[in-house]
């Protein structure tokens, strides 16, 4: 299964039953003028949404693998690709939903998150797990800033960096993107 066959049957078996969801992680980073290679399809979707979500995709040749408590991992026919479905309510789901911009893959729409919903996505996943998320999401953020003319010094930044972050990744941010 290759990514473009994730693309089509995510978008089309999510369709079907109703489900909104936004592509998220890698491909997402690529819209901003950041490129970076991914072995994995990344989304975002309501908590509420995941059994409607796991049935569908289980229909269509998919295996859950995993099951967290905010995460889901389903490996299509070969275990190479994977999906990744991050869970979220309801709230924080539907701001992101309609703050997005609407992108074209293989021929199917998906919406992306704005450039600040995606910074506090990658700012919350290193906030809740730096030892892990750290290596490869602090790059992320930095490459987002630069490519995109932000300036890191903002109050705006400074604040989205302390809510989703901690003072020491804004630090580190600054002094790497000065």
């Amino acid at each position: 299964m290759s990514h473009l066959e994730i693309f089509q049957i995510v978008s089309t078996e999510l369709g079907k039953i109703g489900v909104a969801f936004v592509l998220v992680g890698g491909y997402a980073i690529n819209f901003y003028k950041v490129t970076r290679q991914t072995l994995d399809v990344d989304f975002l979707i309501m908590e509420e949404d995941f059994d409607r979500v796991s049935k569908a995709l289980v229909g269509a040749g998919f295996r859950l693998e995993l099951r967290e408590r905010a995460f889901a991992r389903f490996t299509g026919r070969s275990t190479f690709m994977t999906s990744d479905f991050l869970l979220t309510d309801s709230s924080t789901f539907l701001g992101i939903l309609k703050d997005g911009k609407e992108v074209s893959i293989a021929g199917c729409k998906f919406r992306v998150p704005s450039l600040k919903h995606l910074i506090a996505m990658k700012l919350h996943s290193i906030k809740n797990d730096p030892k892990n998320r750290q290596l490869k999401d602090l790059p992320d953020v930095a490459k987002l800033f630069r490519e995109n003319g932000l300036d890191p010094r903002s109050p705006e930044f400074r604040e989205l960096c302390l809510r989703y972050g901690d003072e020491v990744t804004y630090k580190k941010l600054v002094d790497f993107l000065s």
